[in-house]
């Protein structure tokens, strides 16, 4: 499964199971008439988990990667920042992986 794919299974199974959630999408977005990608609003921060999830009322991150797929340097040091805080942060390949963690 792409990466597009998974994230789509998980967002669809977190709907079915009634969790509160959203998906983040902080990629730029590309402004057709400059043939430019319009930077992000100041302060958004770089290496942002692809979903949260508030889960017995604390945040769960979720990084959607595919099977291959690594993450970047800065979802690595937003992954270390959370853990320091003592955030939950998963790195999420498959449904399997959420099932797992518990949502």
């Amino acid at each position: 499964m792409s990466e597009i794919e998974i994230q789509s299974s998980v967002c669809e199974y977190l709907q079915r199971k009634k969790h509160f959630f959203s998906r983040i999408n902080n990629i730029p977005v590309f402004d057709q008439k400059r043939r430019v990608y319009r930077a992000l609003p100041k302060y958004t921060r770089k290496g942002f988990p692809d979903i949260i999830v508030y889960w017995k009322g604390f945040p769960v991150h979720l990084e959607i990667k595919a099977p291959k797929g690594r993450q970047s340097p800065e979802q690595k040091e937003f992954q270390a920042d959370c853990e320091k805080q003592g955030i939950e942060y998963h790195l999420i390949k498959s449904i399997d992986d959420v099932i797992k963690i518990g949502l």
